[in-house]
């Protein structure tokens, strides 16, 4: 039997409401998916501390100040071991930023950092500006981290800051940069400096990247915020 236009019509919307539900029920469960992801990388991190040190008493990482995240040069940071080499295993860094009064004058900022190296051992970076954003000190903190790496090696880079990770996983950043620091949209990119940095290093090492939910109780990601909060109120 022929259809009308006005069955099809119908069976179009009856599909595409059906459609539209079964979004809203995966929107509804992503919060919960991202806590599921943020715990899993916990435990797993957890997990390679565990292995490398059972039965050795832990030691506390050093609260050492990185350099100053607008120096261009690749070298490692005060505090980070001079003698890394590149391993066939994976660093990974966990990073975040803070900004208090994010967009005011003179707002203070901090970033804080955690680098594990493939042995399981952590060191801890932070520093601070005042006169900053919150996006300009997520990005120092990943600059930081990425610094006190060897070339070569693979790292995983952990950020709760979306403008982080899609800058360098979705290749935002490159598009920038390919466009004279320019947008799509042909409005100036922000914090091109940094972004120089960062697209630097990336590319100078084997990247992988993983988005968390701030504040999710995923336990590296609350230790660099703690971080970077002291260090902003240190600046203010």
């Amino acid at each position: 039997m022929k259809m009308t236009k006005l069955q099809i019509q119908a069976l179009y919307d009856e599909a595409l409401e059906k459609l539209q539900e079964q979004e809203r029920e995966l929107q509804a469960l992503r919060p919960l998916l991202d806590v599921i992801e943020a715990q899993k990388e916990t435990i797993q991190a957890q997990q390679i501390v565990l292995s490398r040190y059972e039965g050795i008493s832990p030691q506390h990482p050093s609260d050492s100040a990185a350099p100053n995240p607008q120096n261009s040069e690749d070298t490692a940071p005060t505090g980070a071991s001079s003698d890394l080499k590149p391993k066939s295993s994976v660093y990974t860094v966990y990073c975040d930023g803070a900004c208090i009064g994010n967009g005011s004058q003179n707002a203070p900022g901090g970033w804080g950092t955690i680098v594990i190296d493939p042995e399981g051992k952590e060191t801890e970076f932070s520093d601070g500006v005042k006169g900053t954003t919150n996006n300009r000190m997520e990005l120092s903190a990943a600059i930081a981290g990425l610094s006190a790496i060897p070339r070569g090696a693979m790292v995983k880079l952990v950020s709760d800051s979306q403008y982080v990770i899609n800058g360098l996983q979705k290749d935002w950043a490159k598009g920038w940069r390919r466009n004279g620091w320019h947008k799509s949209d042909g409005k100036p990119a922000l914090n091109p400096d940094l972004w120089d940095q960062l697209l630097q290093l990336a590319e100078q090492r084997q990247m992988s990247y993983l988005w968390v939910r701030g504040h999710s109780g995923h336990a590296y990601n609350e230790r660099c915020d703690r971080l970077a909060v002291s260090a902003a109120q240190r600046h203010s």
